[in-house]
């Protein structure tokens, strides 16, 4: 996750900046959801030679998956749903986890014919540091296809 040293290690900014976005998607991929960054303060050595990067970080508790549900306007069952979900109750959260199982989710939808479907996970944290994940459904409009049209194949 640490690009800010790079090409002869030159200090950057806004590689600094990317780096401390790759550092909370870090932390929410493994539970913390209260991660913070709380300050991060750059200094340069009398010599200009040495760059001293501090970060100070509060990464709070790791939560784990209290539930899992769905709302809105669900086309497929939900029991066919779940079959797209791997995690179960217990399992520490990941964001990164819950991108994919939404990108799955979609994905189904799109097999039902709503091929711009958005399917949005939102963890709900608890004070027993667990987080319900409610999976939003709008299944948007269902898309149909007139006609397609296959040029220059002449040998099929």
């Amino acid at each position: 996750w640490w690009n800010s040293l790079t090409n002869k290690d030159k200090y950057a900014r806004e590689r600094l900046s990317g780096d401390l976005e790759s550092l909370r998607s870090f932390y929410l991929d493994r539970g913390y959801l209260d991660f913070n960054v709380e300050s991060s303060q750059v200094s340069i050595s009398p010599d200009k030679q040495e760059v001293f990067i501090a970060i100070s970080v509060n990464e709070g508790p790791q939560y784990t998956i209290s539930d899992i549900r769905f709302r809105g306007e669900l086309i497929v069952g939900e029991e066919e749903l779940r079959k797209f979900i791997p995690v179960k109750e217990g399992d520490v959260f990941s964001r990164a986890q819950m991108t994919a199982i939404s990108e799955a989710l979609s994905f189904r939808l799109g097999r039902e014919g709503y091929a711009f479907a958005n399917v949005n996970a939102v963890p709900e944290p608890g004070e027993d540091n667990t987080a319900a994940v409610t999976f939003f459904v709008e299944p948007g409009k269902r898309a149909y296809v007139r006609r397609v049209n296959f040029d220059g194949n002449v040998s099929t």
